[in-house]
């Protein structure tokens, strides 16, 4: 071992060395020594003891065959580790479905608000309905100008349209002798019964019979079934 032998300073060198040793059998391999040199390597500073390496060998079964090297075991990923990594986002995302549906039903419940419609006016009466058609034939002037006939047609069908909505019977669709005797068991009174049947008879007689009643006679006709009307209008 080197002592200081002077007051020179000596330059100090570094070196590295490598201790490569074949495979050794169980037991001990002495390593070294290594030594600190100076600028010279005849100038050895410091030189250390060498190492005793103890050599274990693993215990081989001989008896046994050489197994091979075993391949990269690959850790099983199963969805609830895929889940326990990506749970944040499964959460929003069933949060965002849940917001959906509930949006969906919501406006499929709701129910549009209904706009008010204002009533149907109602039904114009039956007698109302038959004054006013018999002043506009009154005011058509027919049997002044010679047509006698479609006046008391025209007098006939307004008579027979008023006791169909009156009565609620099928006037316009039957014979004067039938619709006499389907009123029979109607609230019409006997009298008045057979004023409308007279009325009813003379229209006939004009429309199919040609009979041209007189002036004086159409005007009484049509005084006749306006105060038909009149009397038996529903109150």
């Amino acid at each position: 071992m080197w002592t200081p032998s002077s007051q020179k300073k000596l330059p100090i060198r570094t070196t590295s060395a490598s201790n490569a040793r074949s495979p050794s059998p169980r037991g001990t391999a002495p390593i070294g020594p290594f030594r600190l040199s100076g600028s010279s390597p005849a100038a050895i500073l410091w030189l250390t003891d060498p190492l005793l390496l103890t050599v274990n060998t693993v215990p081989v079964d001989t008896t046994k065959a050489i197994r091979p090297i075993k391949g990269i075991y690959t850790v099983p990923f199963s969805f609830m580790d895929w889940l326990r990594d990506n749970w944040p986002w499964v959460a929003g995302g069933l949060a965002l479905l849940a917001a959906i549906v509930a949006l969906v039903i919501y406006f499929k419940r709701r129910k549009p608000k209904e706009k008010e419609v204002a009533p149907p006016p109602p039904p114009v009466p039956a007698h109302i309905i038959a004054m006013r058609e018999l002043e506009e034939l009154r005011g058509k002037k027919l049997c002044e100008q010679g047509f006698v006939k479609e006046h008391c047609a025209g007098l006939a069908d307004i008579l027979r349209a008023y006791i169909e909505k009156r009565y609620r019977v099928p006037a316009l669709e039957q014979t004067t002798d039938e619709l006499m005797a389907a009123l029979r068991i109607s609230a019409l009174s006997k009298d008045k019964h057979t004023e409308l049947q007279n009325l009813l008879q003379l229209a006939d007689l004009a429309k199919f019979a040609k009979w041209k009643p007189s002036l004086p006679e159409t005007d009484n006709m049509l005084a006749s079934a306006i105060a038909f009307v009149q009397q038996t209008a529903e109150h």
